[in-house]
Order: structure tokens, then C-alpha cells, then sequence
């Protein structure tokens, strides 16, 4: 009999921290009443061994595989998986008990197409509640709202319903989830999350559940902070390419000629985040030619690209 749920986990230089994920999913499999399965999906460049998981926990399916990025390997381990639902874990977050029949259970009984949880940090400050990605919408009126005068001048702003939500932990039908055909594969790492639900899943209905918290420690498998910055930044525009080519111009012109500027000003500032701001328009500086040339290369079609767009 297949597994109704398939747990799918991508191990990328993360050999602790994982093993530790690993744990915590057990320990929530302890006393569920459903069959499960744990897939691991291992794309890292560094010397993790098949061993070091199989002895600990010799029930996981392992797959070693080349990085391609974050949505590719997600991808691999649901053409692998068997179950009804897919639940993707980051490795850096650690469920709790009764999390997942729970989620399960509102998949099965409530109106709704993707189920995920508040998460907290190791301080216990909420990431994730329940508006997380509040401003993340394809409406470049939203983007533009993010400025950082608007903030001061607005406040935090809410939606009235939930557009997208964080990838390090959701559970949806895997049926809906190939019907979308995953995640867009262009993407290396960072941006895929919310390009799948603001975009090729516009319209469903996201869950998040506040009554059970997860931690998740963020940035785990970030070697190099400048790079990962610049790569969250390159992703962030790719979405807006992905959005359809009208939005990315009203883009591109709104980051250079509306945003630059307030970062320029704010880098100035004695009451602004400085390095921040001067980080921010080093980043954007760099990203010009990637911006200009190297996005519009492909067509803004679902894996129009022959390798996931990569900072370099």
C-alpha cells in the first residue's frame, strides 16, 4: 500500500542541522495512525556521506544528486515520492508532534489547497504570522508600497487574504502540486517559493495554521552573505520576469529610478541603517548587466532556461 504522506527534505551542507530535522520527524511519525515516507534528497558540494544518515535512520529513502538549486531538487524528490500529499521541510526546521496529521487532516476536511505553520527563530521571534510575505503579490503597485518612506509614512500594511507563503514548510495534494508542474526550475535558490504561489498557484486558498509553531533557523546553509544576498536579489527580479514582461520593465525602471535614489539618500542619513542601505545599492549596482541582459536572454516561460539563473 503507497504512503499517504511523502516528507520530502533537501540536505545541502547541512550535515547537523539535518540529522537534528531528521529527529524531529521521527519523533512526529512516532504515533501517527497513516503510513509515511522520508525522503531525503542530498544536493551538497561538500563531503556529506549516504552513511552518516542511513546509520541513524535507515528508514529514509536517500537520493544524492548534482545542485541545480533549491526547486530542482524539491522537484526531484516529488517525481520520487508515492504519497497522496507532499510535505517539503526545510532542513533547518524542526516540526512538532502533532503537526503533521493535523495538517492532513485539514487538507482533508477544509476548503483549502496548501496547509503551513507560523514559524519562530531561536529567539522566539515570530517569522511568520500570518502575513509573512504580506506584500508579496504580482501587482507592481505592491512592490512599490515596500518602499522604505512608505513605511515610516504607512506602517506595515496587511492583506485581507494570504497570497503566498514561506516554502520552508508546506503540505499540499500532490496531485495539485503536478498539475503546476513544481517549481519553475529556472530559479536556483530564493524567489521559487513565491513565484510558485503568487503566480502558477494564484487564486487557491493558503492555510496557515496558528495554533503550532515550528523553528526554523534561517540562512543555515548561506555561506557567503554577500553572494546569497545578491542571489536573493537576482531571483527577486527573475520573478518579476516571470510576472510577464510588462511587469518586469515597470520593474526594472521602479528599482533604478525609485528606489535607487531613496537608497542613495537613506545611505546618507545618520538615522538610517547605513550599511544596509550601501549594501543594497552595491547589490543593485552589480545586478545591472544580469538585469539588463541575462534575464530577458530566455523567454519568461516555465523552465525556458537550460540552467537555473545563478549569481556568479
Amino acid at each position: 500500500m503507497p504512503p499517504l504522506l511523502s516528507i520530502i527534505i533537501i540536505n545541502h551542507d547541512t550535515l547537523e542541522i539535518t540529522l537534528k530535522c531528521l529527529k524531529h520527524v521521527e519523533e512526529a511519525l512516532s504515533n501517527v495512525t497513516f503510513q509515511a515516507e522520508i525522503l531525503l534528497i542530498d544536493n551538497s558540494e561538500d563531503s556529506c556521506d549516504k552513511k552518516e544518515f542511513l546509520s541513524r535512520f535507515p528508514q529514509i529513502i536517500y537520493h544524492k544528486i548534482q545542485n541545480e538549486g533549491f526547486g530542482r531538487a524539491n522537484n526531484y524528490g516529488a517525481k520520487q515520492a508515492k504519497g497522496k500529499y507532499l510535505v517539503f521541510i526545510n532542513s533547518d526546521l524542526f516540526i512538532t508532534s502533532n503537526l503533521l496529521e493535523t495538517h492532513i487532516n485539514s487538507l482533508e476536511s477544509e476548503k483549502v489547497d496548501v496547509v503551513s505553520v507560523v514559524q519562530i527563530d531561536d529567539q522566539k521571534e515570530e517569522l511568520q504570522f500570518p502575513y509573512y510575505f504580506f506584500h508579496q503579490t504580482d501587482h507592481i503597485k505592491d512592490y512599490l508600497l515596500q518602499s522604505p518612506f512608505a513605511y515610516k509614512l504607512m506602517g506595515e500594511r496587511k492583506l485581507k487574504n494570504i497570497t503566498a507563503i514561506s516554502g520552508a514548510y508546506f503540505m499540499m495534494k500532490r496531485s495539485l502540486f503536478d498539475e503546476v508542474k513544481g517549481f519553475d526550475p529556472d530559479f536556483f535558490l530564493y524567489g521559487e517559493d513565491i513565484e510558485f504561489f503568487t503566480h502558477r498557484l494564484k487564486g487557491k486558498i493558503f492555510y496557515i495554521d496558528t495554533e503550532n509553531k515550528v523553528l526554523h533557523y534561517t540562512n543555515s546553509s548561506s555561506k557567503n552573505e554577500q553572494t546569497s544576498f545578491s542571489q536573493m536579489h537576482l531571483s527577486d527580479a527573475l520573478k518579476w520576469y516571470k510576472y510577464g514582461y510588462r511587469k518586469y520593465i515597470l520593474y526594472v525602471l521602479s528599482t533604478y529610478l525609485f528606489y535607487f535614489p531613496q537608497w542613495l539618500v537613506l545611505s546618507l542619513l545618520p538615522i538610517s541603517d547605513k550599511k544596509y542601505n550601501k549594501l543594497l545599492i552595491k547589490t543593485y549596482w552589480n545586478l545591472l548587466p544580469h538585469l539588463i541582459f541575462k534575464i530577458p536572454k530566455y523567454s519568461n516561460n516555465y523552465g525556458s532556461r537550460p540552467k537555473p539563473l545563478k549569481f556568479k
